[in-house]
């Protein structure tokens, strides 16, 4: 799901930003699998035959996600450490301090 729509909610309704590590599925995704030819959800979920086809609505799309990041940990192995995931994290922005 896009983490600046997110953090903007946040923002925008008055609440603190949550301190979360964001994976970014595009790369996660081109890891696990690296010959599709196309990186698109719609694409993803036609050439990994997700369950859930997304529709660019809230629910569709993190049902369709779920199951891509399943898809991902299974290629990636049940025994691989937690840390694996670092390298697709967002780095967020830091707000300066003044």
């Amino acid at each position: 799901f896009d983490w600046g729509f997110l953090s903007s909610e946040f923002t925008r309704s008055g609440h603190a930003i949550p301190l979360l590590k964001v994976v970014d599925s595009i790369p996660l995704t081109k890891h696990c699998f690296p010959d599709l030819p196309s990186y698109s959800m719609k694409q993803l979920s036609k050439e990994l035959q997700l369950a859930t086809t997304p529709t660019h609505r809230a629910e569709s799309d993190t049902r369709a996600l779920t199951e891509l990041f399943q898809k991902c940990l299974v290629i990636l192995g049940t025994n691989a450490p937690i840390g694996e995931l670092a390298r697709f994290e967002i780095k967020k922005k830091q707000k300066a301090r003044h």
